[in-house]
């Protein structure tokens, strides 16, 4: 490796080996951080010495050979150039000084004061071994390097000491290299040679970062410019590791840290002595709870020595203020460490940290890391640890600290706290993980080990797996206690039972008092979250769209934190909302919520939640949006993990698909399994009403119309007809219409109408539109469609409008009204862009003026509208169509012969037109270019475009035009707008 910001110490060896060659010899002492370039500058110093003419030899000091004797002069003498008589004699002397010699352990480096009786080596053994170098050197000057001098035996010190007493007089220079070394930074024997023979001393610094430039523009050219900051900051100026990093740079650009940086790593590690590398693995496994005085209580050392060890491996590179530099150090630490060794740290580290009074979150992380531990503080804080880390919302590590605690855990009824406690925490992952824990817990409930809120949660659970009986049979045996002891039943229990019988409105007879049996929207609301919001869902399934319902519904999700005890209250006060119509209420809360829990690493709140903002999004019209969210609910957690609720998911996305005309997905989702317990919840109305729409658009009416007349069995038999929920007389009048049967929808259409309130706006829409279509008089057929279309605007559904708006485009264009049927198929290109069903026609501006001879037929490659345009032909096997119509001219209105296979109803007399806006006129040049492109279909980077305007110019015109016009919707400004611009 290049030799970068070495030339102070190159300088200084060669001074010395200049004296030598000059004959009088000296000491070098070469000490640094390990792995700091000590050996590629020994590898210099040879190549010098060579290109002068002298000899160099030398050995290494090894971990593995401290303990045998001589070894280190072995390696030197066996180097070097003996005659073969001279090498018996030499041989001769090795021998009897390795008998004499005791086999020894340890350095000798830390006391030599009696070095020579140590080794029980003779005077005159020393003198002769010394000779051998004095004879080499006087064939020519001498260089003798020494490398890891630390790790050499104790024989060999004392030999080479013995030999650096005497050259004054020879041409011999000794090199030795050290590492830099905790508690003793100068040992004995370096402070003998240094201090006493007046050595030079030679300190190695870690590179610089224009060191490590260097290094890297050799490697790479100039492009190792760019790197040269991160590999600073990783490596510290560690020599050995930027190579590292350079190599695996060099083999894959996108990691800079690789596995041959892991193994520098691990290399340095091995050459540290062995406190430093207990202390590198001590602060690899502490981590983020790596403090000074923990990792010496792990070390079993003061203070200021894990300070000074510190120190040291921070000189090297590996730490910085403490802490590893940075977290691929880390990482390579670890993986260096074998299972064994990493398990009996972190439980050292546990137990460093609880003597340190640290949290029971830090010591838990450690405990579930180091295993079975007998400790008798050990469960206890597990547990404690789990409840922080749920308050904290580390969901994973909650779980590892309980399924620790579990496997420690010995005591029956401890043993059923800790699994529903797990249940819980499970939950929040994947319900299916959870699941496991039913078995035990719903023996445990039998027998009366549960206390009230494991209770809860175990009918809860059992409920969503859709284990109705079970979840029954508790919820009797609690029935059977209270009346037993004359308890009045607390609310938790009301609300478990409530919960129970809303979610399986089969078993409401069974379960439910008769104080919330007959009229829940009547029910006094109590302090529980969840019964307020059962209260107000209530109420919007009967068709109570009241500020009462709605207040109810945002007081619990203003007043509610989201967690595992509040969570069922939202999603109820959420669905509230969602059926009272408070469509963008109910959306805010969706996100909100949602962002919370995904920022709370539930994934299981934040799909369930996500699965409420599909169906809001889905109730406003919004399909790309709603398919979106449903798929991000469906990628989170997997379809059999919803259990009983997974019609909810499901149902959102194939509605959406359906709608989006994607009907080949729709029916992948639909082949995957539903479990039958979901067909006795909500949710599995919700699919059935999803499946028999996707029947309807892929042309199989009857079926579609059996699913929706099952939607209807199933409520009737619940007492849950609840319109707004699925309006299955509306489905199964739309399916009956493409069967021909206009009199058998029109009396299913008529009832739905005389149950339905004024406040569903959306449902009165709905079957008003499809109503139209029963009757043979034109301005009824007029008159139903408009009013169908107002109450949708109020219901602010802009799927359902445009469906309307298609209608009554086709009717107007049929009586030659062709300004009115304009103003709707500009609605209707407009909502299709609003719901993500394109609506271009292909053409421009050229093809709207040509005469109304040649009126331009609507789009026909879009499959998506096709899907829309057939799911709304009431007549089987008769295409529809959406026409651009030409504006009209001076002379009156054009006027054009339906295309062909258009509707062609007979229809007769005018038809109402809205009432025009009388403040159209205030609108500036430019905000009437703004709006006049808009009405048409543009989008606002369309219409930024075509005016070479930015995008917010046109959102302050339209903002502006909409205050002028007293609107609050863009298709209100079509709507209103275009009589304008017709006349």
């Amino acid at each position: 490796m290049l030799l970068v910001e070495r030339d102070n110490e190159i300088a200084a060896l060669d001074g010395l080996l200049g004296e030598t060659l000059a004959g009088s010899g000296g000491v070098a002492v070469v000490t640094g951080p390990v792995a700091s370039g000590k050996t590629a500058l020994l590898l210099e110093l040879a190549e010098r010495t060579a290109a002068s003419g002298g000899v160099f030899l030398s050995a290494t000091g090894s971990r593995a050979e401290r303990a045998l004797p001589l070894g280190l002069v072995s390696q030197l003498l066996y180097g070097a150039d003996i005659p073969a008589g001279a090498l018996d004699e030499v041989q001769s002397t090795l021998d009897g000084a390795l008998a004499a010699v005791a086999y020894e352990v340890g350095p000798g480096e830390t006391e030599l004061e009696d070095l020579g009786g140590a080794t029980g080596m003779h005077p005159g053994t020393l003198h002769r071994l010394s000779k051998v170098f004095f004879d080499l050197a006087a064939e020519g000057p001498l260089v003798i390097g020494v490398d890891d001098a630390h790790h050499a035996d104790a024989a060999s010190l004392l030999v080479l000491l013995h030999l650096a007493h005497r050259l004054r007089t020879a041409p011999i220079m000794l090199v030795f290299t050290q590492c830099s070394r905790p508690h003793a930074r100068r040992t004995l024997f370096q402070a003998e040679l240094l201090h006493q023979l007046g050595g030079v001393s030679v300190q190695l610094r870690a590179l610089s970062e224009d060191g490590v430039r260097a290094v890297l523009v050799e490697r790479f050219g100039e492009n190792g410019r760019f790197l040269s900051a991160d590999f600073h900051r990783i490596s510290g100026g560690n020599p050995l590791l930027v190579r590292a990093l350079a190599d695996d740079h060099q083999s894959d650009s996108s990691a800079p840290a690789g596995e041959a940086f892991g193994r520098a790593v691990a290399t340095c590690l091995f050459r540290c002595e062995s406190t430093m590398r207990d202390a590198a693995h001590a602060l690899a496994v502490l981590g983020d709870d790596a403090h000074l005085q923990v990792a010496a209580d792990m070390l079993g050392i003061v203070a200021e020595a894990a300070a000074d060890v510190l120190a040291t491996l921070e000189e090297a590179g590996l730490l910085l203020d403490g802490r590893y530099r940075d977290e691929s150090v880390r990482t390579a630490v670890l993986r260096a460490m074998t299972p064994e060794r990493s398990a009996a740290l972190h439980a050292s580290a546990a137990a460093a940290l609880r003597n340190r009074h640290a949290t029971a979150g830090q010591i838990g992380r450690h405990l579930v890391a180091a295993g079975r531990n007998e400790e008798p503080w050990a469960l206890e804080t597990l547990r404690q640890a789990a409840e922080e880390a749920l308050r904290d919302d580390d969901v994973v590590l909650a779980v590892e600290c309980l399924r620790a605690a579990l496997a420690m855990c010995d005591q029956c009824q401890t043993i059923v706290e800790i699994r529903s406690a797990l249940m819980r925490a499970e939950w929040r992952i994947n319900p299916a993980i959870a699941a496991r824990h039913l078995p035990e817990l719903y023996e445990a409930a039998r027998v009366g080990r549960l206390d009230r809120r494991d209770l809860t949660s175990l009918v809860t659970h059992l409920m969503w797996q859709g284990r109705l009986e079970q979840a029954a049979e508790v919820l009797d045996d609690i029935g059977v206690y209270l009346a037993k002891h004359g308890v009045t039943p607390e609310p938790e229990t009301l609300t478990v039972t409530l919960m129970v019988s809303q979610a399986f409105p089969e078993l409401a007879d069974r379960l439910l008092p008769s104080s919330l049996h007959s009229e829940p929207a009547d029910l006094e609301l109590a302090n529980s979250p969840y019964l307020r919001a059962a209260a107000s869902l209530a109420g919007a399934l009967s068709g109570d769209f009241g500020q009462d319902v709605v207040e109810a519904a945002e007081g619990v999700l203003q007043s509610c934190r989201l967690d595992e005890d509040t969570l069922s209250a939202l999603v109820v006060a959420l669905v509230a909302l969602i059926y009272a119509d408070r469509g963008e209420r109910a959306l805010l809360w969706c996100r909100r919520l949602a962002e919370d829990a995904a920022n709370r690493n539930a994934p299981m709140w934040t799909a369930l939640l996500g699965t409420l903002q599909s169906v809001s999004h889905l109730r406003r019209g919004e399909l790309n949006a709603a398919e979106k969210c449903a798929r991000n609910a469906l990628s989170l957690i997997p379809v059999q993990s919803w259990a009983a609720a997974a019609g909810l998911p499901l149902s959102a996305a194939v509605t959406a698909l359906t709608a989006l005309g994607r009907l080949e997905e729709a029916a992948e989702l639909l082949s995957v399994p539903v479990p039958d317990v979901a067909f006795r919840t909500p949710s599995g109305l919700l699919y059935l009403q999803a499946r028999g729409r996707h029947h309807l658009a892929a042309g199989r009416v009857q079926t579609a119309l059996s699913d929706f007349l099952r939607c209807g069995e199933l409520m009737r038999k619940w007492n849950l007809d609840a319109w707004n929920l699925v309006p299955w007389r509306v489905e199964a009048a739309a399916a009956i219409l493409r069967l021909g049967r206009d009199q058998e929808a029109r009396h299913l259409l008529e009832e739905q109408l005389t149950l339905t309130t004024r406040q569903d706006h959306r449902t009165r829409g709905r079957a008003l539109s499809l109503l139209a279509v029963t009757v043979s008089d034109v301005r009824e057929r007029a008159r139903l469609l408009a009013q169908a279309l107002d109450s949708l605007r109020s219901g602010g559904d802009w799927y359902e409008q445009l469906r309307a708006a298609t209608d009554l485009g086709h009717t107007y264009e049929q009586m030659g009204d062709h300004a009115a049927a304009r103003t709707e198929y500009s609605r209707v290109r407009l909502l299709a862009e609003m719901c993500g069903l394109s609506c271009n026609s292909g053409g421009g501006a050229e093809q709207e003026e040509k005469p109304a001879a040649e009126p331009q037929a609507g789009p026909t490659d879009n499959p998506a509208l096709s899907a829309l345009q057939a799911f709304l032909q009431p007549l089987p096997g008769a295409p529809l169509r959406v026409p651009v119509l030409p504006r009209a001219t001076q002379g009156g209105d054009a006027t054009a012969g339906p295309a062909p296979g258009q509707l062609t109803p007979s229809l007769r007399g005018p038809v109402e037109r809205e009432p025009e806006p009388a403040s159209a006129k205030q609108l500036t040049r430019a905000e009437r270019r703004v709006v006049e492109l808009a009405v048409d279909g543009h989008t606002n980077r369309q219409i930024a475009s075509k005016l070479f305007i930015t995008v917010s110019t046109v959102e302050q015109h339209l903002t502006r035009a909409y205050r002028k016009l007293r609107v609050n919707r863009r298709s209100d400004l079509t709507a209103h707008l275009l009589s304008d611009v017709a006349s």
